[in-house]
């Protein structure tokens, strides 16, 4: 099912249609332990399916991220890997564009040092936003939504409803 993804890019130059969520957790060293972004996108069908992208912390020194799905009404909820990505580019390159640009929220929030997570300018602005030193995230987002699809990725991180 491909989505209506309206006039194709936002003003921004991004693929991703509607709001993007963002979610930040930082560790109490202050490294970043997760970034997540998601959007919701109403496909064809009128059905709301949400499409994510998230790196963090997955244990034993590794960070590593990957891509998301979350379609209720036909039963797809599945973590993807940056490879299903690279096979979605030939089969649905619209959709492949909103993953990556998905992807790229995620990296103008953090960025990587000799293997330590650490928020950019615009993350360390929003975590300053919210006035806390451990978790940020936009009003819309719901971890709730993210139960089922956070225990298949890689992060340690996991959501309970």
């Amino acid at each position: 099912m491909k989505e209506d993804i309206a006039e194709g890019a936002d003003d921004d130059g991004s693929a991703i249609p509607g709001e993007v969520e963002q979610y930040i957790r930082l560790n109490d060293d202050g490294t970043v332990s997760a970034v997540i972004v998601y959007t919701a996108i109403e496909d064809n069908s009128g059905d709301v399916v949400i499409r994510g992208a998230y790196y963090g912390y997955c244990g034993g020194g590794v960070n590593d991220g990957g891509y998301f799905v979350i379609d209720h009404e036909n039963g797809d909820v599945r973590a993807l890997e940056y490879s299903d990505i690279d096979e979605l580019e030939s089969d649905d390159p619209e959709l492949a564009r909103i993953y990556n640009s998905l992807m790229q929220e995620v990296w103008k929030l953090l960025s990587e040092d000799d293997g330590e997570l650490k928020l950019s300018a615009e993350g360390e602005n929003l975590m300053a936003e919210a006035d806390d030193t451990e978790c940020c995230m936009t009003s819309g987002f719901d971890g709730d939504a993210l139960d089922e699809v956070s225990q298949l990725w890689h992060m340690t991180l996991h959501f309970e409803s």
